[in-house]
């Protein structure tokens, strides 16, 4: 709803955007206001949500008006495209997240860890723009490894999912480090140790199960925060996902695509979250569903 509000207190109308063809053109009026009757935009702004919402629940996410495709057609072309690289980001920041995090714990207050603690508190302060932009300056325009744009090989996939993934995987070290030290200073712990088991084997297969609760939490929301916020990496890495979509949308005043991105990114965190607490309890049989 606020979006949808938002959308129509924004300068702008989208039937003069759609019927302009460059930036000096007048449109004739009469022909803008018969596409306004035609796209309802003559209605009261309670009215046209209200009718919306009402075709919304029928799955009718309406008609885009630059493209005149259905609005769902559109999103689920580019949202296969958007899952990549969210998945790819995340999977990455993973790996990294985790494997530091671990490296960080079990060589706590030496030098190794305070590399990877200073580290991670300067790349998880970075916005993921600069990241991009950064990236783009070193590996694209000077030493000419990987492309700035485009999709469809693996080439391609490169920088966009570093930029997402390396200010999540430094938050994913700084609490996986967390998490592993209030688990290894317990009594378990220390019993598995007079056993005689090497520090690593504590570590990785007793210990790190259990501190991965929270760091399962995190992933959880990055995805989700990924799948809704990806607009600006994608644009800056011309990504043909939905995020870039939205962002094409707002500019020529393009509403029902708006809108349905809005509550499709916002079906997808809420799907991802709760797919999270699902896994808790393969994580840990301890916790209970109810």
């Amino acid at each position: 709803m606020i979006a949808f509000a938002l959308g129509f207190l924004s300068p702008g109308d989208p039937a003069v955007e759609a019927l302009g063809q460059g930036p000096y053109d007048t449109p004739d009026p009469r022909a803008v206001a018969a596409l306004r009757r035609e796209w309802g935009l003559d209605q009261p702004v309670p009215v046209q949500y209200v009718k919306w919402l009402q075709r919304c629940l029928q799955g009718d996410l309406g008609t885009s008006y630059f493209s005149r495709h259905p609005v769902s057609e559109e999103l689920f072309r580019r949202l296969p495209a958007t899952l990549l690289l969210a998945f790819s980001a995340t999977a990455l920041a993973t790996v990294i997240g985790i494997s530091t995090g671990l490296m960080s714990a079990l060589w706590a207050k030496r030098w190794v860890d305070g590399i990877f603690r200073l580290s991670s508190v300067i790349f998880a302060s970075l916005p993921g723009f600069l990241i991009g932009i950064l990236l783009i300056t070193v590996f694209a325009e000077h030493f000419r490894l990987l492309p700035t744009s485009g999709y469809g090989r693996l080439a391609h996939l490169i920088l966009p999912a570093l930029a997402l993934s390396i200010g999540e995987s430094a938050r994913i070290l700084r609490l996986t480090r967390t998490q592993l030290l209030v688990v290894l200073s317990q009594e378990y712990i220390r019993t598995a140790r007079g056993k005689g088991l090497s520090s690593s084997t504590i570590a990785i297969r007793h210990a790190l199960p259990n501190a991965m609760l929270n760091v399962l939490t995190a992933l959880g929301l990055h995805l989700g925060e990924i799948l809704g916020g990806v607009a600006v990496i994608e644009t800056i890495f011309a990504w043909p996902g939905i995020g870039r979509l939205a962002v094409e949308s707002i500019n020529r005043r393009d509403y029902p695509v708006v809108q349905g991105f809005v509550l499709l990114s916002g079906g997808l965190f809420i799907g991802v979250n709760l797919l999270v607490d699902l896994l808790y309890r393969a994580l840990d049989p301890r916790v209970e569903l109810s």
